[in-house]
């Protein structure tokens, strides 16, 4: 009976260690910033020296463990970036109206920005295809950001970013 127990006991003793070990951490502080940002905002964008008026939404989902922004929600260039941790790092996926999906990660932040910047680009060669390479988001308060968009062309960042100026329309608490 001692040998068949003690087998399951280290058996027992090693599952629970395990699972102490790798259980899921609390979200980033990127994370964390970013649901600050969730609710309503409307602004305009500089785009290649013309200014447009443009609205983006944050909104909480997957049980809080995700966030989905849709930028220019309706219009014909509507956008859509998911938010979420792996393995305590915040990435983002762009799903671009040019048609493809760079993955991004947090390359730089600090308590009023998060840089991104594409690490993956889901199936198209980011030396020869147009693509969303970088992200700056910075706030100077909880109700005005600024969204920085760098693309990429040929292996290369365009020479000028395209830049968002939001404020703040409707808040929504994130559920706690």
């Amino acid at each position: 009976m001692k040998r068949v127990f003690l087998p399951f006991a280290v058996v027992a003793i090693s599952a629970v260690a395990y699972a102490g070990a790798s259980a899921k951490k609390g979200p980033s502080k990127e994370f964390e910033m970013m649901k600050g940002l969730v609710g309503d905002w409307k602004g305009t964008a500089d785009m290649e020296g013309k200014t447009v008026e443009t609205s983006t939404s944050f909104r909480l989902t997957a049980a809080g463990s995700a966030i989905v922004e849709t930028l220019a929600a309706g219009k014909p260039h509507e956008m859509t970036d998911v938010y979420h941790d792996v393995n305590g790092k915040l990435m983002m996926t762009h799903y671009c109206a040019i048609g493809n999906a760079p993955v991004m990660r947090v390359s730089k932040s600090d308590d009023k920005s998060i840089a991104f910047t594409a690490i993956k680009a889901n199936g198209i060669d980011p030396k020869k295809t147009p693509h969303m390479h970088s992200l700056v988001y910075a706030w100077t308060d909880k109700d005005h950001l600024t969204a920085t968009w760098t693309s990429a062309n040929m292996g290369k960042e365009h020479e000028a970013p395209s830049v968002f100026t939001y404020a703040r329309v409707t808040e929504d608490k994130p559920a706690k």
